[in-house]
């Protein structure tokens, strides 16, 4: 957990590399001299519907113009991209989200103090103190002895006491401050269909109807992709969003022996500003359903890790026949030792690392993003297989696309997904 100043620091210099669009006068976020900049440095500017979304559709115009002020300002100067400015953007930054969330926008939370301002009402103002005060603490402690785990462990219990106490789910809690995003709801998956959680009640009333029917729409969506035999192994729904252009989905395990899951869907990142499915969103959800069908109970041994003949992954030791130990043994037995050496001598970022390594393997990958690890190339690879026609090239990347149709199993889930989602 560190300080919101800081974190939204970080944000802005990952921000400097922002996302497509175009410029929409009637938001009038208009940059000038905006083509020259963009030659310099490949910049691509904010618009409100890229930074807001699907949000925006609750505003009116006065309360866009507004933010698109700050938003401009924020433009101008990642435009340029003086390193003396950035103090200065991530103020914008900060002036933007709190704007936003006068306006009742969903921002993500980056501490525990954002949470008494996102749920101030919960909180009695002693309780709401007390909670800024030992979060302080917490970042004080964390930044001059991240080693005094006692220290932080005594705090972080006394704060989830007082979020227990007012009604919220402490573990939620954490979980959002720690991914620094924002559960906008919560759901219980039941014979698939979604139910909102008791965890999630306080705040379930303030969810709009057009919200709710957004929420069935993409969960709807969802079901035509997880097969219903699978289905069971997906226990809770949640809506969330760490801002547009971060992650749209990710897939958490629920219980130690790995036989339930979390689905977790960004609605900025899945939905644009119209309401449409952005369009790697069925790809997106395809590729976190294979990680639950490679990663669930029946595939890994998580009681036995210390043997070392099948692969071994964060959840436990793969079984001799589980799609991702025959994957592996295929396909990455002799090159693993290089990706682990490369990520291990690295001085940058795992994605650059990823980059080096894709581009010396191009053609053994489908995508670049499946050079992470054997975990995401077998996601990523089921994703292709799911959508894609069979392969007719002999290159490695096809016969990993290939060795799925070997199962019986993968090509009854494809043709059912595919039929699902009408694809010919």
């Amino acid at each position: 957990m560190k300080n919101r100043i800081l974190i939204l620091l970080l944000a802005s210099l990952l921000l400097v590399s922002c996302r497509l669009t175009t410029i929409e006068q009637n938001e009038k976020v208009i940059i000038e001299n905006e083509e020259e900049v963009t030659k310099e440095n490949d910049f691509e500017a904010w618009t409100l519907g890229t930074y807001f979304g699907i949000e925006l559709q609750k505003l009116n115009e006065e309360q866009k113009l507004e933010l698109s002020i700050v938003l401009d300002q924020i433009n101008e100067l990642e435009a340029i991209d003086n390193e003396d400015d950035y103090e200065k953007i991530d103020n914008l930054y900060f002036k933007l989200e709190n704007i936003a969330i006068e306006y009742g926008l969903s921002v993500p939370l980056y501490s525990y103090s954002d949470v008494v301002y996102k749920y101030d009402s919960m909180f009695t103002n002693d309780q709401g103190k007390k909670i800024i005060e030992l979060d302080g603490e917490y970042n004080r402690i964390y930044e001059s002895s991240p080693d005094n785990q006692d220290a932080l462990d005594r705090i972080q219990e006394d704060i989830d006491k007082i979020i227990t106490d007012v009604g919220l789910s402490a573990i939620e809690i954490l979980n959002q401050v720690e991914t620094r995003s924002i559960h906008l709801a919560r759901f219980n998956i039941i014979n698939g269909e979604i139910e909102f959680r008791k965890d999630f009640i306080n705040h379930k009333k303030n969810i709009s109807e057009m919200d709710i029917k957004r929420y069935k729409k993409m969960w709807e969506h969802i079901r035509k992709i997880i097969p219903k035999d699978y289905m069971n192994m997906i226990k809770i729904f949640v809506i969330n969003t760490d801002g547009y252009g971060n992650i749209m989905a990710f897939v958490n395990q629920e219980n130690d022996d790995l036989s339930t899951w979390r689905l977790v869907i960004d609605i900025k990142d899945a939905l644009d500003e119209n309401g449409e499915f952005n369009e790697e969103f069925t790809g997106t959800v395809i590729h976190e359903f294979a990680h639950v069908l490679t990663l669930n109970s029946s595939e890994i041994d998580v009681n036995n890790i210390e043997e070392v003949d099948t692969f071994i992954v964060e959840e436990g030791r793969t079984n001799k026949n589980s799609y991702m130990n025959l994957f592996y043994q295929k396909f990455w037995n002799n090159i693993y030792e290089e990706h682990q050496e490369l990520l291990n001598n690295a001085d940058s970022e795992n994605y650059d690392i990823t980059n080096e390594f894709y581009e010396k393997y191009e053609d053994q990958f489908v995508s670049d993003y499946a050079a992470t690890n054997p975990g995401e190339d077998i996601a990523e690879t089921f994703r292709i297989f799911v959508l894609e026609d069979k392969p007719v090239e002999n290159l490695i990347k096809d016969k990993k696309i290939l060795f799925m149709y070997e199962f019986e199993e993968l090509v009854k889930i494809r043709d059912e997904i595919r039929n699902n989602l009408e694809i010919e």
